[in-house]
């Protein structure tokens, strides 16, 4: 995490022309939000869905199925 991050998560960025929180993960822009506890429940739901998404493409990879 950079250390410049104020939000404490990663994938959630203070928009200054907004003065709101911005959430993007794995390059996907999810919103802004004015509550920082709601946009960290939203980052860190959709960084979960990229981990098992990036965990599904790896199983392919290494077990792929037999035609």
């Amino acid at each position: 995490m950079p250390r410049n991050n104020t939000s404490g998560t990663t994938g959630i960025y203070w928009h200054r022309g907004a003065a709101k929180w911005q959430v993007r993960v794995a390059g996907k822009y999810y919103g802004t939000f004015a509550d920082l506890e709601a946009a960290k429940f939203l980052a860190e739901h959709h960084q979960r869905i990229a981990e098992a998404d990036e965990l599904s493409k790896i199983a392919q990879a290494l077990y792929p199925k037999a035609a």
